[in-house]
């Protein structure tokens, strides 16, 4: 027969001297169990699922929850970080500084300045070889 149990008997010492009425109580009895244990373990499964379903929803509000706490984190970092000031205050006092430099040391300023000392120079050394000659002159008229 199908879904008959062709193995060694275990309870076959106990069922040996019942009457064949307490036996079909006995199977009664033992197929009211199977059915209990088959509904608690269909409930069990029903359960299962539903903790399943649960666990799924709680971790993606979980997944929620800490992507709402990382941006809520990286905004108190960028709030608190001072480098991006310092560094947009620091840019700024460099464009200044440059523009005051300039204003003070003007190139345009400092490269006529560089050709007015150039040109001044070259008249100190045509000075210098003329005050040469005449020093030269004077002490040939005077020696010879």
């Amino acid at each position: 027969m199908k879904g008959e149990f062709s193995g060694k008997s275990i309870f076959k010492h106990r069922y040996i001297g019942m009457a064949e009425d307490d036996i079909r109580q006995e199977i009664d009895r033992l197929q009211g169990e199977v059915f209990e244990l088959q509904q608690l373990l269909q409930l069990y499964a029903i359960e299962n699922g539903e903790i399943k379903q649960k666990i799924y929803e709680s971790q993606t509000t979980n997944e929620k929850l800490c992507r709402s706490v990382e941006t809520k984190v990286q905004n108190l970092q960028d709030a608190l970080d001072y480098t991006k000031p310092v560094k947009a205050q620091m840019d700024n006092l460099i464009k200044e500084f440059e523009l005051n430099l300039e204003s003070v040391y003007n190139h345009d300023g400092v490269k006529k300045q560089q050709r007015d000392i150039r040109i001044f120079s070259v008249f100190t050394a045509i000075n210098t070889l003329l005050l040469l000659c005449l020093i030269g002159l004077l002490s040939y008229s005077i020696f010879f």
